[in-house]
């Protein structure tokens, strides 16, 4: 079980003592994001308080710096965009990473088009900061990167999703992410208030229902 959270003296950035192991996959993030960093001019994070009391974590006695400033370019649904990650590099796709939305377009499930439309409100022309998972793997099956996304408040995208009732708590391949007990209260706290997708409006927590003959809340 981690333990809890403890913040750094004089920094937004926390530490946190866990039972986490580096892993391979840790290490290729680590080395990609400081690759994607360096392409953008530098990995400074300005930003007071790492989303609203989640922390950046990583492995035993480290902190994780947060790689960008990237400017949004499109969201392409509930958990997934894409942002430019400067000269030259052209767009790179991004899935959040610990949680999941309805799938919407063609085939679309209970509640994605209103997760699709939440992230395009709270991303477009906006940019962000990311940190890979050290607890997952960095790429999925469609190649792009899993991470937490920072906004320019200061909050991080996948609970503010999570918590608002337009994602779920997800395990990719079966594997808790690293703020799993964290991303588990705010499902709870969203499903208890009946926020989102867990209302008897909409999808009552039901997101594989197709989109035809529910109300879109």
């Amino acid at each position: 079980m981690p333990g809890a959270p403890e913040e750094a003296q004089g920094d937004s950035v926390m530490r946190i003592r866990t039972g986490l192991h580096r892993r391979p996959a840790y290490v290729a993030a680590a080395l990609y994001l400081l690759w994607l960093t360096a392409c953008s001019g530098g990995g400074a994070n300005p930003t007071a308080g790492a989303g609203a009391g989640v922390p950046v974590i990583g492995p035993p006695g480290t902190m994780l710096e947060k790689a960008g400033p990237y400017e949004v370019l499109r969201v392409i649904d509930g958990d997934s965009l894409a942002v430019d990650r400067g000269p030259g590099g052209g767009p790179t796709f991004l899935r959040l990473a610990g949680v999941e939305a309805p799938e919407d377009g063609a085939g679309g499930r209970c509640y994605g088009s209103q997760a699709t439309a939440e992230a395009r409100r709270l991303l477009d022309g906006q940019v962000v900061r990311i940190v890979a998972d050290p607890n997952g793997e960095l790429v999925d099956r469609n190649g792009r990167l899993i991470v937490y996304v920072w906004l320019d408040s200061g909050r991080m995208l996948n609970h503010l999703m999570l918590e608002n009732g337009f994602v779920r708590e997800h395990r990719y391949d079966g594997v808790p992410s690293v703020y799993w007990e964290t991303f588990g209260t705010a499902e709870e706290r969203a499903r208890k208030a009946q926020r989102g997708l867990w209302s008897p409006d909409t999808c009552s927590g039901n997101t594989a229902r197709p989109v035809e003959g529910v109300r879109r809340g």
